[in-house]
């Protein structure tokens, strides 16, 4: 039944005022941030159509035999309204495209399910924008149990031209995006891919990887991203997520089929908060060549990982590269869970304001493993990490601090690379 239009301009005013106050408040979080930039705040004017479609299945069985698709594809097809999704099944042999100016609204016990024998090739995704090519905007998508039914959609060889790379929901090239109140069930790979978007908010996000694979990143940031808020992530399953909960990838291979359609470019201005899992590959990466990431604040990250927390590696790229700028992580309690011997802080970048604040170790721990391990081909001036009074020290070459925690630590890379021993 559509709502009233009294009602709904109520409801419009009430979610205009509660993002205002939550990037007010956002802000104020971000500037007591110490050694670190203020993220700039997303701008997300997009408030919820009046006109409602309500996506009516007929009377057919809900079984992964029956295909969807064209049921709700045509629902999507209409903009400037809210497609509500009701509860059950619906299977899709194709990807959903979302155009701009479009509001979904899918039952918690929704579940949209990719069909068996879907992921064909590169472009094969669950939910994607319409137009990557010359870019939409203004998309909500709210609850509902998406799942990349990765048992019937195995992925080939790790490079096989444009084969299917297991992404369950894609968005590049988007402005004013807000993914909230969703579960990604058993994607192949990422459970969400951003490319190019800019203006963004990806809040209370739970994955559900009890069929696990490798690369399943829940949240995979590319490049030319900016202005993003990712929060309340969380793992509906015994584990994972099984690779990074939080990708912020400015340099990477895009020539992999999970990467197709994304590009390499600088990401600035993004507010990382609230991650929790019990037993996490890595929490967070930053990943960077000569793209910079900059401006970024990653607060409140509780659980256990196997290999880092936050991972700043240089992957396959030479010692010595890297651009971190402005980059705050803080308030992180977490916990060995396997037997890597991989550091809770491993960082390989260089650094420009880099803070660590308030790192805390707890156990048992499985095996032995450093707080931090800082190894970026650079000399480095640290500041803070010496108590109980401030200090500083240039170091060259290698340096960790073995166990304990990181109360407080500045990260300052000198522009000359270290010849290579």
């Amino acid at each position: 039944m559509p709502t009233h239009p009294i009602i709904a301009e109520a409801i419009r005013g009430v979610l205009s005022r509660t993002q205002a106050l939550f990037f007010a408040l956002w802000a104020l979080a971000c500037s007591a941030s110490a050694g670190a930039h203020q993220p700039e705040s997303p701008t997300l004017q997009f408030t919820r159509p009046s006109r409602e479609i309500l996506v009516r299945r007929d009377s057919s069985p809900a079984t992964k035999t029956h295909d969807h698709t064209s049921l709700l594809q045509a629902a999507l097809d209409n903009t400037e309204c809210v497609v509500r999704i009701p509860a059950g099944l619906y299977v899709v042999s194709q990807p959903l495209k979302i155009r701009s100016r479009t509001w979904v609204d899918a039952d918690p016990a929704a579940v949209i399910q990719l069909a068996d024998g879907a992921g064909r090739d590169a472009s094969s995704f669950l939910l994607t924008n319409a137009d990557p090519a010359n870019s939409n905007h203004d998309i909500v998508i709210e609850g509902g149990i998406w799942d990349g039914n990765n048992a019937a959609n195995p992925r080939k060889r790790e490079y096989h031209g444009r084969s299917y790379g297991g992404v369950a929901v894609s968005f590049v090239n988007v402005r004013g995006l807000i993914l909230r109140n969703l579960t990604i069930r058993n994607p192949e790979s990422f459970s969400i891919r951003l490319g190019e978007v800019e203006d963004f908010l990806i809040e209370t996000i739970r994955f559900d990887q009890s069929a696990p694979r490798p690369n399943q990143d829940g949240v995979h940031v590319g490049g030319l991203c900016r202005r993003g808020v990712i929060r309340n992530l969380s793992v509906a399953s015994a584990s994972g997520t099984h690779d990074d909960m939080v990708a912020i990838n400015a340099d990477d291979d895009v020539e992999r089929p999970f990467n197709v359609g994304l590009k390499c470019g600088d990401i600035s201005d993004i507010l990382v908060q609230n991650l929790e899992s019990p037993d996490a590959y890595t929490f967070v990466r930053l990943l960077s060549y000569e793209h910079a990431i900059s401006n970024v604040v990653i607060q409140r990250v509780r659980g256990g990982f196997r290999t880092n927390a936050i991972n700043a590696d240089r992957w396959r790229f030479p010692a010595g590269h890297g651009n971190l700028r402005g980059i705050a992580i803080e308030d992180v309690v977490v916990r060995k869970t396997g037997p890597k011997p991989d550091p809770c802080v491993l960082i390989q970048s260089a650094c420009t304001d880099v803070s660590l604040r308030s790192i805390r170790r707890e156990g048992p721990e499985a095996s032995p493993f450093h707080t931090l391990v800082l190894d970026n081909g650079r000399s480095n001036t640290l500041r803070g990490f010496a108590e109980p009074e401030p200090a500083e020290t240039s170091v060259h070459g290698v340096f960790t601090i073995p166990s304990g925690n990181i109360d407080r630590l500045s990260v300052q890379s000198a522009e000359k690379v270290l010849p290579r021993p």
